[in-house]
């Protein structure tokens, strides 16, 4: 939800090395590990800044982890695509929604493609939502965005 500090933390489960293995029903379960922070992901020009002030309402991952998407409670806050590899963001889908973001997926791989056609523009220049598109197509997967007031599901691909 949209509390907390607003920093968003990339963690991943890491085996602990000499543990024994234990097998359930013939798949390996893990005893020992723990979840090790990976990154933390901060405002772009501002890096004592967290990524999302006032606190961030959804981040979810590409499933081949290059990518994590965020918006944050700000209603004008952009969709940002962030790099797990180097904490860089690579695109910002502004003003996707009147209202905001309220929840956001991920479609799997070889679903979708093509942006669902809006004739809203950002703006006033439908182009100007094109190109946006069109770049976040090229930086990831495909994006599903439900607004908060507007009522929309856009697929960004």
């Amino acid at each position: 939800g949209a509390h907390g500090d607003g920093e968003l933390r990339h963690y991943r489960w890491t085996p602990v090395a000499g543990v024994d293995q234990e097998y359930v029903e013939g798949e390996p379960k893990h005893l020992g590990g723990a979840y090790v922070r990976v990154r933390t992901l901060r405002a772009e020009h501002a890096p004592e800044r967290p990524a999302h002030p006032r606190g961030a309402v959804t981040v979810v991952l590409s499933a081949d982890e290059r990518f994590a998407y965020s918006v944050g409670a700000d209603p004008e806050e952009p969709v940002v695509q962030w790099s797990l590899a180097d904490g860089s963001q690579k695109t910002r889908i502004d003003a996707p929604h009147r209202g905001g973001v309220a929840a956001m997926c991920m479609l799997p791989d070889g679903v979708g493609g093509k942006a669902v056609p809006s004739v809203r523009g950002t703006r006033g220049n439908p182009a100007a939502v094109a190109v946006e598109r069109a770049a976040a197509a090229a930086k990831g997967g495909r994006l599903i965005t439900a607004g908060r007031t507007d009522g929309n599901l856009c697929v960004w691909a």
